[in-house]
């Protein structure tokens, strides 16, 4: 046992911890015997000659009752037997109830004397009964916060928990009751049970699908009874039908709004089997006749997977009612019941509500109010909404955290300039939209003397201020990247973002490059920069084409994009994709600081030019950090989409007369450059943004856990592919540029753990900023319509995106909606957002619920941008809000 605190000088007796002696192969043999460090902890024991106690602490037994033991004796029981005193069948929940109340009973006595009293709160029925028994006060919370008659509020965000009382042979109960943790244990080992996470449909909150290895396709879970009070994200045990059960899944979307409006809105929660019918027919009437699924039930509830939900209460027509309807922000949650005192103050607001419990005899889930966030509409309110619904971190940051950073002002040192190499007196630019103030990358071009070019991308060194373990890390690696919302940026610019004119921190890769564009050899360097111009695409691109402008700056820039044009052409000859997204701008009012309007993002040949340096800067840093550590090495593959993903595609272009070929990245986009129609500008664009949505999702990993083909990038073509660049907004970039290494940056498992954990919050800050630029579109679009008219809350619908899999229904139609008569941009960084895309706002694809097209899904040219107020919309990227009833 070793103990802090060691003494300096040891007596010679002790310092000897082993000793040796031959064998009779005269082999040395280690015998090691224990020795305990410390000497100054006594024992405790009464009548011990040898520590130096001066009040015994442990009794000894003196009597000589023991047929065992002869001597007087201390009693050592190990942690079974001091534990598991229970009685016989009772639990261990049960027998730690027990104690509680043992000891509640034991400080009623102690108080007694001092005239107060103590008080049991219990959740636990049947513990608050036992407690009565024994004279003792016990209550439930929900009880006793509803003594405290000064603070009426205080019972809205308390959690109510109802007393069940099982009685099998009533019919008031709607769900069959859930299998106990042995009854799932003895399943899953026989193999009648499986278990997954449940994954609820964006479009119809009475269907999921849970993944099982083993299967080929999801098992479908249909219909309420069969979820049985499973939420979207629970590990569930299911059991599957037999084959000739099984159903394809539905092709109706279904609003749960709409389904509460026609029952007639109220907000009782008993069993209805006309309800059930209901559904029941409506989810028949939209089977559809495709392929058949394993198909089944949901058993029990492994690990729920509750968490707090954003959303508004619907306003219950009946005045004097306490409960009400609780409409969540994320459509593949049900509707949950609250109690409420006080529905007037919560009306027109967006509040938070957690999920108490789930009875058997209740249609919904029931919960109680946390907090309010603010009123419906505003945008302070609309943006916590969005951060809380994608679990994205938005507090400030903690003294501990800022007290990491440098002191203002922040200036080079001389032991700086003498670790970094000097580049300050390169012509070096950055290229970004207008208004951004987070520049992590700057360019420069130079002529070589032996008729080559140098070209330079240098990155802002952000790993210089977060070094390993400290409470800025820490922090760093739970946010793992950057949020862009609309009109609210986050970022600062004084320390790392490389602003002009300013010296900076960067870390460079510089290569020397033939004219027609080919790497002959590539090194990095830790640097430091001093930005000649802090310019944005539509400056740049001025300046290349004003033939007047022959600076040096200029010229770089003129030779930056000739060699990017060449590089973009190799790599689309290689296989890379080409594919489209409806990017959006927005213009903000500097006065008001408000959006104003929405444009189309126009695309520049400056845009390409960054683009293509910033992919061979990642593709460079992915080589060489893969060569020197083949094992630890954080990389971003891109895998090929399995075949049935482009069956939606190859149907929509097969209606046109149109054969893609999907064999391989390079056929497809091969054949997508020969899908035109001559009467229809848009169309080549509606089928690539269709592609986009085969794809799979671009996923950060660890070299150590695959094997070197499952690296490969499918939309980029390339074998390797990292994110070195855009580390003031990226977790991975600063990993990668750190300068020495550490135990957790080598160890694999480690490794796989974090960029899980980035890969999550990547993809919610994904979907959390186009939300953002959706609410914004909304706004100015009930802006441009409004005639003064207040907006009804009771009018504002959540809603969720469509993914792929599920856009195919018969009551909605997909549409593509260019904002203004020009041909959509078009992203050559397949890569989910791109290298140097600092704010992913994108609109793709639209549906409306209530329109069944005549014609066939897919072949819609165009519809209005934005719905009338009482058409309810989904749309395909992400959760946020809209307008619609």
């Amino acid at each position: 046992v070793c103990e802090p605190g060691r003494r300096k000088q040891w007596p010679e007796s002790t310092r000897e911890a082993t000793q040796h002696k031959m064998g009779i192969l005269e082999r040395r043999q280690k015998i090691v015997r224990e020795h305990y460090l410390r000497d100054d902890i006594w024992c405790g024991l009464d009548g011990c000659g040898i520590c130096k106690i001066e009040e015994p602490t442990l009794d000894v037994i003196t009597s000589n009752d023991s047929s065992l033991v002869a001597l007087p004796h201390h009693i050592i029981i190990d942690t079974n037997v001091a534990l598991h005193q229970r009685e016989e069948k009772e639990s261990s929940n049960d027998r730690n109830d027990r104690a509680i109340r043992v000891a509640c009973w034991w400080y009623k006595q102690h108080f007694r004397e001092s005239h107060q009293n103590v008080i049991l709160i219990t959740n636990d029925f049947a513990n608050r009964d036992k407690a009565r028994e024994m004279e003792l006060e016990s209550y439930t919370m929900y009880e006793y916060v509803s003594s405290l008659k000064e603070r009426p509020g205080l019972l809205d965000i308390v959690a109510k928990v109802e007393e069940e009382k099982e009685d099998e042979g009533s019919d008031r109960y709607l769900y069959t009751p859930h299998w106990s943790v042995e009854k799932i244990r003895s399943g899953l080992k026989s193999g009648k049970i499986r278990q997954g996470p449940l994954k609820t449909s964006r479009n119809n909150f009475l269907e999921a699908n849970v993944m099982l290895d083993g299967y080929e396709k999801s098992v479908l879970i249909q219909g309420r009874l069969n979820l049985n009070r499973a939420l979207h994200d629970d590990t569930v045990a299911i059991e599957i039908f037999p084959e000739e059960q099984w159903s394809a899944p539905s092709t109706v979307v279904i609003d749960q709004e709409k389904q509460e409006e026609e029952k007639g809105g109220d907000c009782e929660d008993d069993a209805d089997e006309t309800t059930l019918k209901e559904e029941q027919d409506l989810l028949a009437s939209g089977r559809g006749e495709g392929e058949r699924q394993p198909t089944g039930c949901v058993v029990g509830i492994i690990r729920r997977k509750w968490r707090q939900y954003c959303g508004i209460i619907k306003k219950n027509e009946i005045t004097e009612s306490l409960r009400h309807l609780f409409i969540p922000a994320d459509k593949k949650i049900p509707f949950i019941r609250i109690e409420t005192r006080q529905p007037d103050l919560l009306y027109n607001k967006r509040i938070i509500v957690a999920i108490d419990c789930w009875p058997r005899n209740s249609r919904n889930p029931k919960g109680h109010f946390v907090r309010v966030i603010g009123t419906v509409g505003e945008k302070e309110a609309e943006n916590e909404v969005i951060l809380l619904e994608h679990d994205c971190p938005y507090t400030k940051f903690s003294e501990s955290v800022l007290n990491c950073l440098p002191k203002l002002p922040w200036v080079i040192t001389k032991k700086d300039e003498a670790e970094r190499e000097d580049l300050r007196h390169l012509d070096v630019c950055s290229v970004d939209p207008i208004g951004c103030t987070d520049i992590d990358d700057a360019l420069h071009c130079r002529d070589l003397p032996n008729g080559k070019h140098e070209v330079g991308v240098h990155i802002a060194d952000v790993s210089h201020f977060i070094r390993p373990n400290t409470a800025l890390d820490k922090e760093a690696q739970n946010r793992s990247t950057t949020v862009y919302l609309t009109n609210r940026h986050l970022l600062s610019s004084n320390l790392c973002s490389l602003r002009g004119d300013v010296d900076r921190f960067a870390f460079s890769v510089i290569w020397e490059l033939t004219p027609e564009s080919e790497v002959l050899s590539s090194r990095f360097c830790k640097s430091i920069i001093k930005s000649r111009g802090e310019l944005s695409y539509e400056q740049a691109q001025q300046r290349i084409d004003d033939p007047n402008m022959k600076d040096d700056l200029t010229e770089s820039l003129r030779k930056l994009n000739r060699l990017a044009k060449k590089r973009k052409s190799k790599r689309i000859d290689a296989g890379a994709l080409v594919l489209a997204s409806m990017e959006v701008k927005f213009h903000v009012d500097p006065d008001t600081d408000t959006v104003v309007d929405i444009v189309a993002k126009q695309h520049l040949e400056t845009m390409s030019m960054v683009e293509e340096f910033m992919l061979l800067a990642n593709v460079t840093s992915a080589e060489t950090t893969l060569e020197h550590f083949p094992n630890c090495a954080l990389l971003r593959r891109h895998p090929a989409p399995p075949p049935s993903n482009f069956d939606p595609l190859l149907l929509a272009a097969k209606s046109q007369n149109i054969e893609l070929d999907v064999t391989s990245n390079k056929t497809l986009a091969n054949s997508l450059n020969h899908a035109t129609r001559d009467n229809n500008p848009f169309f080549n664009s509606m089928l690539r943004i269709m592609t986009t949505r085969c794809m799979m999702q671009a996923l950060y990993f660890c070299s150590g856990t695959l094997e070197s083909p499952e690296y490969n990038h499918y939309g980029l073509a390339t074998p390797t592919y990292t994110h070195f660049t855009s580390p003031i907004r990226r977790l991975l970039a600063v990993i990668i540029e750190a300068d020495r290494t550490y135990p957790d940056l080598l160890d694999p498992k480690k490794l796989a753990d974090l960029t899980q954990h980035i890969n999550y919050r990547h993809k919610m800050s994904q979907y959390a900023g186009r939300g953002s630029a959706e609410i914004t579109a909304i706004v100015i679009s009930d802006d441009e319509d409004s005639d003064g008219e207040e907006t009804d809350p009771d009018d504002v619908e959540f809603v969720e995106a469509a993914s792929s899999e599920d856009s195919d229904t018969d009551n909605g139609a997909l549409s593509f909606s260019p904002s203004q008569p020009t041909p959509p941009t078009t992203s050559e960084a397949m890569d989910v957002g791109g290298p140097h895309a600092h704010q992913p706002q994108q609109y793709t694809w639209s549906g409306c619920t209530n329109f069944t097209p005549e014609i066939p899904v897919f072949t819609v040219d165009l519809i209005i941008y934005f719905p009338p107020k009482n058409m309810p919309v989904w749309e395909s990227s992400g959760s946020y809000f809209t307008r619609g009833i």
